[in-house]
C-alpha cells in the first residue's frame, strides 16, 4: 500500500517532469566526444528495460497463491498484479533515474576523462560504490 501511495505521488506532473528534465540535464551535462547524448539515452533506457524486466519477475505472484494468501478474487488477479507491477516500477525507476543521474552519470564522465568509459570499468566502479554505501549503511 506504501509503495502505491509513493507512485501515485511520483507520477503526478511534477514528479514526471522530474524523470524527463533529470536525465536530460544530466545527458546535456556530461556530453563529451566520447559519450554522445544517444548513447547516454539509450543507457538509460538500457537500465529502465533491465528494471521492468526485474520488477516483473519479482513482483509475480502465483493465481493459486494470490487466492490463498492475499485473497484477491480470481476475476481481479491481473489487476492486481499490473497493479502490483506498476505501482513497484514507478517508485524504483523514479530512484533509479535519479541515482543513474546524480552518481552513473558523474562516475562515467570521471572514467571517460581518464579514457577508461567502458562496461567492465563502470561495472567495477558501480560495484565499489554500492559495496562502500553498503558497508556505511
Amino acid at each position: 500500500m506504501e509503495t502505491m501511495m509513493m507512485a501515485g505521488m511520483i507520477a503526478n506532473p511534477i514528479g514526471l517532469m522530474i524523470c524527463i528534465l533529470m536525465p536530460a540535464v544530466a545527458i546535456i551535462g556530461a556530453r563529451r566526444p566520447q559519450l554522445p547524448a544517444t548513447r547516454l539515452a539509450a543507457g538509460y533506457v538500457g537500465a529502465l528495460c533491465a528494471l521492468a524486466m526485474a520488477v516483473a519477475a519479482s513482483s509475480y505472484v502465483s493465481p493459486q497463491e494470490s487466492v490463498s494468501v492475499w485473497h484477491v478474487l480470481p476475476e481481479h488477479y491481473w489487476s492486481a498484479l499490473l497493479a502490483e507491477f506498476l505501482s513497484t516500477f514507478v517508485v524504483v525507476a523514479f530512484a533509479s533515474i535519479i541515482g543513474i543521474s546524480v552518481v552513473g552519470l558523474p562516475v562515467l564522465v570521471m572514467l571517460s576523462n581518464g579514457g577508461r568509459a567502458t562496461a567492465p570499468w563502470l561495472i567495477l566502479i558501480s560495484a565499489a560504490i554500492s559495496a562502500s554505501l553498503a558497508i556505511v549503511l
